[in-house]
């Protein structure tokens, strides 16, 4: 309604007419309406007095986020929320970019130099140039936040334990540190046990070839400030067994070791990889879990290793507190073809150079970041597209993380931001008016 409309442009300036006026006209060529006066009789068929009208909610609004998400986050194995950082360093917020990017992965700025940037390969921009350097702007808001002593490593005091339980991780990589990280903000104990000298598995020994070791060891700091503990010199089969470690009170124990390992009474698969259920990563043995190289008998990447340890550690968090395995829902992208049609008036727009020396790229500055960033079309639901957010007059909206979610108490049932949704993601639901 006209009060509606008005708040909103007074809350979000007069940018906002622009995508009022794009959504009326969608809605127009849906009701196949050549003109506003094609409304009449249709809408309302009279005016009723403010006492005649009926004003209980009768509907509550609904995102539907994982079936509407940028392409870019779908393929990435971790989920990490590409276009979220992306779009809030082309605002130059890079601070809330760089709080983003640490809230998923403990290891983001390692991946800033070597992943594979599935992410890239899928990013709709593609298909009208060239796709958006998502690795380099997230490098480059990693290393600017260093430089600019932006806390992002954890130095704050380690995280309670405020569920009783403790859980043993056995291996240092990836996956057993991205476990325990997880973990451990679920609010249980862990403590990690390390055959070496050294945490960091598989990524230490590619350390400064690809990037600098100083990195991983800041990574590890951080993993330790917010309450792993790490014991080294700790190996499974010569200082310590399964039994030790149930003796010692521990509730579950998480196998994340390297290839060709056995173990008595641990069922193996036929390519000699732990036999896991692939529903709740659990192995033979009861209270035992097992993820990253030891479960697969392909290479793994980094950030393959890190999906596993985040899915590992929901599902140990399940187990302890006694409650059914759940898939985690896969994340379905937007259907490209229908951002390119939104998006039609979209010029090519180069995308920026990225200097090498010595094989290693360089860091892009502040003014290329920005404008790399811009590039983005913003494709998916939640931080990039916030039309919902902006639209809503009743604050009903909520950011929680890098996504958007309906606050029943205070949606009022309007449907404004199901017609300015560009994905069509948004649907009201309805319940007993109230």
């Amino acid at each position: 309604n006209t009060v509606q409309v008005c708040t909103a442009v007074i809350i979000n300036g007069y940018e906002i007419i622009a995508d009022l006026h794009k959504g009326l006209s969608e809605y127009m060529d849906r009701k196949d309406y050549k003109t506003v006066d094609d409304f009449r009789g249709k809408v309302a068929v009279k005016v009723l007095g403010t006492h005649d009208i009926d004003r209980r909610k009768k509907a509550i609004a609904h995102i539907d986020y994982e079936n509407h998400v940028a392409p870019c986050v779908s393929a990435c194995p971790a989920n990490v929320p590409a276009e979220a950082y992306v779009r809030l360093i082309a605002q130059g917020k890079f601070a809330e970019a760089v709080s983003v990017i640490r809230s998923k992965n403990p290891f983001q700025s390692i991946c800033g130099y070597v992943c594979h940037h599935r992410c890239e390969a899928e990013c709709t921009r593609k298909l009208i140039d060239q796709p958006i350097a998502i690795r380099a702007l997230k490098r480059f808001v990693l290393e600017w936040a260093d430089k600019n002593n932006i806390e992002i490593m954890g130095n704050d005091a380690p995280i309670a334990n405020t569920t009783g339980y403790k859980v043993a991780i056995i291996g240092s990589g990836p996956a057993g540190l991205t476990a325990g990280h997880d973990l451990v903000k679920l609010g249980h104990s862990v403590t990690v046990f390390e055959a070496s000298k050294f945490a960091g598995g598989a990524i230490r020994s590619i350390s400064d070839v690809k990037f600098p070791i100083s990195m991983l060891d800041r990574e590890i700091a951080y993993i330790q400030n917010i309450g792993v503990k790490i014991e080294f010199g700790s190996a499974l089969g010569k200082d310590f067994s399964l039994d030790d470690l149930k003796k010692a009170g521990f509730n579950t124990i998480l196998l994340c070791l390297g290839r060709n390992f056995e173990l008595d009474g641990l069922k193996m698969t036929e390519q000699r990889t732990i036999a896991v259920d692939e529903k709740s990563f659990l192995t033979s043995i009861d209270g035992v879990f097992s993820a990253g190289d030891a479960t697969h008998k392909s290479n793994r990447t980094i950030v393959n290793a890190v999906a596993d340890g985040k899915k590992s550690a929901l599902c140990i968090d399940r187990y302890l507190k006694n409650l059914p395995f759940e898939t985690m829902p896969d994340l379905i992208p937007v259907n490209k073809r229908s951002v390119l049609i939104r998006t039609i008036e979209e010029t090519e727009s180069p995308r920026v150079s990225i200097t090498k020396i010595d094989g290693v790229e360089q860091t892009l500055s502040e003014e290329e970041a920005i404008r790399e960033a811009k590039r983005c079309l913003a494709c998916g639901c939640g931080v990039g597209c916030d039309r919902c957010y902006k639209v809503c007059i009743y604050s009903g909206v909520d950011l929680i993380g890098e996504r958007y979610y309906i606050n029943e108490n205070k949606c009022d049932g309007c449907g404004l931001c199901v017609e300015i949704c560009p994905n069509e993601a948004i649907i009201m639901i309805p319940i007993e008016p109230r």
